[in-house]
């Protein structure tokens, strides 16, 4: 969401980004290195403590040597990000460093959407996704390989399709002080930010867990959510990793929009978490 930046400069950001993919073809992955050169900006790894910064007096933009392959990728886009931006905004370039997974500015939320735009243009994600009207994971994972990004990166994408209602939710499960089982929310995104489960999120993770520790490693049916006056059923999939003490249970799922809209009436009907 673009705030009080303004939609314009925004826009002339998204724009100057999209130019930039003409001129590397679009060709999958994207090169963002290349990417970075056509403005004059060499990449240099090193043994930094942020995920990366823009040295703006040398043209040098540096990332985090021991960060996997797909951070520094995304790394490197999200600071072009705030070059494009700052250019947009006729702002002058200044050396920026950029802490771990930490979005806390507005500019640093444009950054990212630059970031995405960048590595993963929606009309050639738009044909990746083309066909795949079940979720799966690996559709996900294999289109995340396909253009260099990570499977949560990947995933958020499927939520801005323009054409497809989508989500993912992780959620941590623990045990707490009276050896009673919590969930907690690491990370949830959603088409809009505008689906609201219709069954209590700790029902769907538990049914979720249960299934996958004790039938098959990977869920699949359908859960329910309440968008603006509209109960949807959107087919999902969930899966249950489990290292030493800690249990994460992933949640996706995505429907196109041209599948018919569940009333209320028929919603109360359906065998569906």
């Amino acid at each position: 969401m673009v705030f009080s930046a303004g939609k314009t400069r925004f826009a002339t950001a998204m724009k100057n980004a999209r130019d930039l993919l003409k001129e590397t073809k679009s060709q999958l992955p994207i090169d963002i290195c290349r990417v970075a050169g056509l403005l004059g900006y060499a990449v240099e790894e090193a043994e930094i403590r942020w995920s990366g910064y823009v040295a703006a007096n040398e043209n040098v933009i540096v990332v985090k040597r021991s960060d996997i392959g797909t951070r520094k990728r995304f790394t490197i886009a999200h600071e072009i990000g705030h070059l494009l931006w700052r250019k947009a905004c006729e702002l002058s370039v200044k050396e920026k460093r950029l802490f771990k997974g930490r979005v806390c500015s507005e500019e640093e939320i444009i950054a990212n959407k630059l970031a995405t735009e960048l590595l993963m243009p929606m009309p050639e994600f738009q044909k990746a996704l083309q066909g795949y009207r079940h979720p799966s994971f690996w559709v996900v994972n294999d289109i995340a390989h396909l253009f260099g990004v990570s499977f949560t990166a990947c995933a958020r994408r499927i939520t801005e399709h323009p054409d497809v209602l989508g989500f993912v939710y992780l959620y941590e499960i623990y045990e707490n002080r009276m050896r009673e089982y919590d969930l907690r929310a690491k990370k949830g995104y959603s088409t809009g930010n505008k689906l609201r489960f219709l069954t209590p999120p700790f029902d769907v993770v538990r049914k979720c867990l249960q299934h996958c520790l004790h039938i098959s490693a990977t869920w699949s049916g359908e859960i329910r959510f309440q968008k603006d006056e509209d109960q949807i059923r959107i087919p999902s999939v969930g899966k249950v990793k489990t290292n030493g003490h800690q249990t994460c249970v992933t949640l996706l799922g995505w429907r196109y929009l041209d599948s018919p809209v569940v009333s209320t009436m028929q919603a109360n009907q359906l065998v569906a978490f």
